[in-house]
Protein backbone atom coordinates (compact mmCIF):
# COMPACT_ATOMS: atom_id res chain seq x y z
CA UNK A 1 0.00 0.00 0.00
CA UNK A 2 1.57 3.45 -1.04
CA UNK A 3 0.08 6.17 1.78
CA UNK A 4 0.99 8.67 -0.23
CA UNK A 5 3.18 10.60 2.44
CA UNK A 6 6.19 11.90 1.26
CA UNK A 7 8.05 14.52 3.70
CA UNK A 8 6.10 14.62 6.69
CA UNK A 9 6.52 17.46 9.00
CA UNK A 10 3.71 16.94 11.43
CA UNK A 11 2.82 13.86 13.74
CA UNK A 12 0.15 11.33 12.57
CA UNK A 13 -1.53 8.71 14.03
CA UNK A 14 -2.75 5.53 11.49
CA UNK A 15 -3.87 2.32 11.72
CA UNK A 16 -2.95 -0.50 9.68
CA UNK A 17 -4.21 -4.02 9.37
CA UNK A 18 -3.98 -6.21 6.52
CA UNK A 19 -3.89 -10.01 6.66
CA UNK A 20 -1.94 -12.23 3.94
CA UNK A 21 1.69 -12.85 3.41
CA UNK A 22 3.12 -9.23 3.02
CA UNK A 23 2.27 -5.47 2.45
CA UNK A 24 4.26 -3.39 0.14
CA UNK A 25 5.18 0.39 1.49
CA UNK A 26 5.23 3.39 -0.52
CA UNK A 27 9.21 3.40 -0.47
CA UNK A 28 9.10 -0.75 -1.73
CA UNK A 29 9.96 -1.58 1.31
CA UNK A 30 7.93 -4.78 3.01
CA UNK A 31 5.97 -6.09 5.75
CA UNK A 32 5.63 -9.73 6.58
CA UNK A 33 3.53 -11.61 8.34
CA UNK A 34 2.66 -15.05 9.07
CA UNK A 35 0.00 -16.33 6.47
CA UNK A 36 -3.42 -15.88 7.79
CA UNK A 37 -1.88 -13.38 11.06
CA UNK A 38 -2.70 -9.75 10.92
CA UNK A 39 -0.33 -7.42 11.67
CA UNK A 40 -1.67 -3.78 13.11
CA UNK A 41 0.35 -0.46 13.01
CA UNK A 42 -1.21 1.83 15.52
CA UNK A 43 0.68 4.83 17.41
CA UNK A 44 1.92 8.13 16.84
CA UNK A 45 4.25 7.67 14.35
CA UNK A 46 6.90 11.00 13.63
CA UNK A 47 8.76 11.64 9.95
CA UNK A 48 10.92 14.46 9.94
CA UNK A 49 11.10 16.65 6.79
CA UNK A 50 8.87 19.08 4.96
CA UNK A 51 5.37 17.55 4.38
CA UNK A 52 2.88 16.66 1.42
CA UNK A 53 -0.35 14.58 2.73
CA UNK A 54 -2.60 12.91 0.67
CA UNK A 55 -5.34 11.48 2.55
CA UNK A 56 -5.95 9.19 -0.43
CA UNK A 57 -4.39 5.72 -0.65
CA UNK A 58 -2.42 5.65 -3.61
CA UNK A 59 -1.14 1.94 -5.08
CA UNK A 60 -2.10 -1.56 -3.83
CA UNK A 61 -2.29 -3.70 -1.50
CA UNK A 62 -0.16 -7.37 -1.90
CA UNK A 63 -2.09 -10.33 -0.22
CA UNK A 64 -5.95 -9.96 0.92
CA UNK A 65 -6.90 -7.07 2.57
CA UNK A 66 -9.14 -6.43 5.11
CA UNK A 67 -8.93 -2.51 5.91
CA UNK A 68 -6.20 -0.04 5.10
CA UNK A 69 -7.18 3.51 6.79
CA UNK A 70 -4.67 6.94 7.17
CA UNK A 71 -5.53 10.22 9.35
CA UNK A 72 -7.63 12.64 7.06
CA UNK A 73 -6.42 15.49 9.30
CA UNK A 74 -2.91 17.11 9.53
CA UNK A 75 -1.60 20.82 10.08
CA UNK A 76 0.43 22.03 7.40
CA UNK A 77 3.24 24.41 7.83
CA UNK A 78 3.19 27.72 6.30
CA UNK A 79 5.57 30.95 5.62
CA UNK A 80 3.47 34.36 6.74
CA UNK A 81 4.73 36.66 4.84
CA UNK A 82 5.98 40.04 6.21
CA UNK A 83 2.93 42.09 5.45
CA UNK A 84 0.53 39.44 6.82
CA UNK A 85 1.47 39.59 10.31
CA UNK A 86 -0.42 41.46 12.37
CA UNK A 87 -0.41 41.91 16.48
CA UNK A 88 -2.38 39.31 17.16
CA UNK A 89 -0.15 36.77 15.53
CA UNK A 90 2.75 38.35 17.79
CA UNK A 91 3.48 37.60 21.77
CA UNK A 92 3.25 40.48 23.88
CA UNK A 93 6.48 39.51 25.40
CA UNK A 94 8.20 39.68 22.02
CA UNK A 95 6.74 43.13 21.72
CA UNK A 96 10.04 45.74 22.24
CA UNK A 97 10.32 49.38 21.38
CA UNK A 98 12.73 48.85 19.32
CA UNK A 99 10.36 46.59 17.03
CA UNK A 100 7.63 50.23 16.77
CA UNK A 101 7.47 52.49 14.73
CA UNK A 102 7.83 55.39 16.60
CA UNK A 103 8.81 53.77 20.03
CA UNK A 104 9.10 55.95 23.40
CA UNK A 105 12.45 57.52 23.30
CA UNK A 106 14.65 58.76 25.57
CA UNK A 107 18.26 61.35 24.07
CA UNK A 108 21.40 61.50 25.95
CA UNK A 109 21.38 64.00 28.50
CA UNK A 110 23.50 67.47 28.08
CA UNK A 111 25.24 69.19 30.25
CA UNK A 112 23.97 73.00 31.69
CA UNK A 113 27.14 73.52 33.08
CA UNK A 114 28.40 76.95 31.13
CA UNK A 115 26.91 78.52 27.97
CA UNK A 116 23.55 80.00 27.37
CA UNK A 117 21.96 77.44 24.97
CA UNK A 118 21.37 74.02 24.86
CA UNK A 119 19.42 72.71 22.00
CA UNK A 120 17.71 69.39 20.72
CA UNK A 121 17.32 68.98 16.90
CA UNK A 122 16.61 66.03 14.38
CA UNK A 123 13.02 65.19 16.55
CA UNK A 124 11.16 62.82 14.25
CA UNK A 125 7.98 64.32 12.60
CA UNK A 126 5.92 61.91 13.91
CA UNK A 127 6.62 63.00 17.55
CA UNK A 128 3.21 63.80 19.69
CA UNK A 129 4.40 64.69 22.88
CA UNK A 130 7.90 66.14 24.37
CA UNK A 131 9.38 65.94 27.91
CA UNK A 132 12.46 68.38 28.78
CA UNK A 133 13.96 66.81 32.02
CA UNK A 134 15.81 69.48 34.05
CA UNK A 135 18.48 68.07 36.45
CA UNK A 136 19.73 70.25 39.01
CA UNK A 137 20.20 72.74 36.44
CA UNK A 138 21.80 76.23 37.80
CA UNK A 139 22.50 79.89 36.48
CA UNK A 140 24.92 81.61 37.83
CA UNK A 141 22.14 84.28 37.77
CA UNK A 142 18.92 85.65 38.12
CA UNK A 143 18.21 85.56 34.22
CA UNK A 144 15.22 83.69 33.62
CA UNK A 145 14.94 80.34 30.69
CA UNK A 146 13.44 80.53 27.70
CA UNK A 147 12.46 77.25 25.93
CA UNK A 148 11.45 77.74 22.29
CA UNK A 149 10.95 75.21 19.84
CA UNK A 150 10.62 75.34 15.94
CA UNK A 151 10.14 73.49 12.54
CA UNK A 152 13.58 74.75 10.40
CA UNK A 153 14.26 77.96 12.37
CA UNK A 154 13.07 78.61 15.55
CA UNK A 155 10.17 80.51 16.71
CA UNK A 156 10.90 83.68 18.37
CA UNK A 157 7.76 85.50 19.09
CA UNK A 158 3.69 84.49 19.52
CA UNK A 159 3.79 82.09 22.76
CA UNK A 160 1.44 83.07 25.57
CA UNK A 161 3.19 81.71 28.22
CA UNK A 162 2.36 83.01 32.33
CA UNK A 163 4.98 81.35 35.01
CA UNK A 164 4.64 82.05 39.00
CA UNK A 165 6.90 80.91 41.59
CA UNK A 166 6.01 80.81 45.41
CA UNK A 167 9.11 80.46 47.77
CA UNK A 168 9.30 81.30 51.59
CA UNK A 169 7.48 85.07 51.76
CA UNK A 170 8.76 85.47 48.41
CA UNK A 171 5.85 85.18 45.51
CA UNK A 172 5.99 85.70 41.41
CA UNK A 173 4.32 85.76 38.16
CA UNK A 174 6.31 86.59 34.96
CA UNK A 175 4.40 86.67 31.50
CA UNK A 176 6.27 85.48 28.56
CA UNK A 177 6.04 86.18 24.89
CA UNK A 178 9.05 85.02 23.27
CA UNK A 179 9.34 81.47 24.81
CA UNK A 180 7.72 78.99 27.01
CA UNK A 181 9.27 80.74 30.48
CA UNK A 182 10.38 79.11 33.29
CA UNK A 183 11.54 81.72 36.77
CA UNK A 184 15.24 80.63 37.85
CA UNK A 185 14.24 82.87 41.03
CA UNK A 186 17.79 83.57 42.54
CA UNK A 187 20.99 83.15 42.19
CA UNK A 188 23.11 79.30 42.71
CA UNK A 189 19.37 77.65 42.44
CA UNK A 190 19.29 74.86 41.02
CA UNK A 191 15.88 73.67 38.92
CA UNK A 192 14.72 70.11 39.18
CA UNK A 193 11.68 68.80 36.81
CA UNK A 194 9.93 68.48 33.62
CA UNK A 195 8.27 70.78 30.76
CA UNK A 196 6.38 68.70 28.78
CA UNK A 197 5.01 69.66 25.30
CA UNK A 198 1.72 68.29 23.82
CA UNK A 199 0.50 68.34 20.04
CA UNK A 200 -3.13 69.98 20.36
CA UNK A 201 -3.21 70.01 16.13
CA UNK A 202 -2.33 72.41 13.24
CA UNK A 203 1.32 72.33 14.35
CA UNK A 204 0.58 73.66 17.72
CA UNK A 205 1.99 72.74 21.52
CA UNK A 206 0.62 72.74 24.95
CA UNK A 207 3.11 73.15 27.55
CA UNK A 208 3.11 73.27 31.08
CA UNK A 209 5.56 72.35 33.81
CA UNK A 210 6.56 71.69 37.71
CA UNK A 211 10.37 72.70 38.91
CA UNK A 212 11.61 72.34 42.42
CA UNK A 213 14.33 74.89 42.71
CA UNK A 214 16.32 74.87 45.66
CA UNK A 215 18.70 77.67 46.42
CA UNK A 216 21.65 75.89 48.52
CA UNK A 217 21.98 76.63 52.03
CA UNK A 218 19.38 79.76 51.37
CA UNK A 219 15.51 78.70 50.27
CA UNK A 220 13.34 76.45 48.56
CA UNK A 221 10.63 77.30 45.73
CA UNK A 222 8.13 75.53 44.32
CA UNK A 223 7.76 77.07 40.40
CA UNK A 224 4.98 76.49 37.73
CA UNK A 225 5.12 77.27 33.80
CA UNK A 226 2.07 76.65 31.10
CA UNK A 227 1.11 78.34 28.22
CA UNK A 228 0.72 77.92 24.57
CA UNK A 229 3.12 78.17 21.34
CA UNK A 230 2.19 79.87 17.78
CA UNK A 231 1.58 77.79 14.99
CA UNK A 232 4.48 76.64 13.52
CA UNK A 233 5.61 76.17 9.83
CA UNK A 234 5.50 72.36 10.00
CA UNK A 235 6.11 69.30 12.33
CA UNK A 236 8.58 70.60 15.05
CA UNK A 237 11.89 69.30 15.02
CA UNK A 238 13.49 71.11 17.30
CA UNK A 239 13.71 72.58 21.11
CA UNK A 240 16.32 75.09 22.42
CA UNK A 241 17.02 75.94 26.31
CA UNK A 242 18.28 79.67 26.98
CA UNK A 243 19.49 82.03 29.48
CA UNK A 244 17.21 85.18 29.17
CA UNK A 245 19.18 88.57 28.48
CA UNK A 246 22.60 87.16 27.60
CA UNK A 247 24.32 88.15 31.58
CA UNK A 248 24.52 84.72 33.14
CA UNK A 249 25.57 81.71 31.66
CA UNK A 250 24.31 77.88 32.81
CA UNK A 251 26.53 76.63 35.74
CA UNK A 252 25.23 73.54 37.09
CA UNK A 253 23.18 70.18 35.81
CA UNK A 254 22.14 68.46 32.77
CA UNK A 255 18.79 68.89 30.79
CA UNK A 256 17.49 65.44 28.78
CA UNK A 257 14.56 65.23 26.12
CA UNK A 258 11.52 62.43 26.14
CA UNK A 259 10.09 62.34 23.00
CA UNK A 260 6.78 59.94 22.09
Amino acid sequence: MDLGLTNVADTYQYVLNQSGSAITLGNNSTVDWNAGGVVAMIGNQTIGGTKTFSSTIVGNLNGNATTATTATTATTATTVSDGAITTAKILDSNVTPSKLSQPLTIGVAKATTSGTTVEFTGIPSWVKRITMIFNGVGTNGTNNLDLQIGSGSYATSGYDTLCSYIGGSSYSVVAFGDGFGIIVGANSGLCYGRYTLDLVGGNKYIGSGVFHVHQVGVAQYTMQSAGSSPVLSGAMDRIRISVVGGVNTFDAGSINIIYE
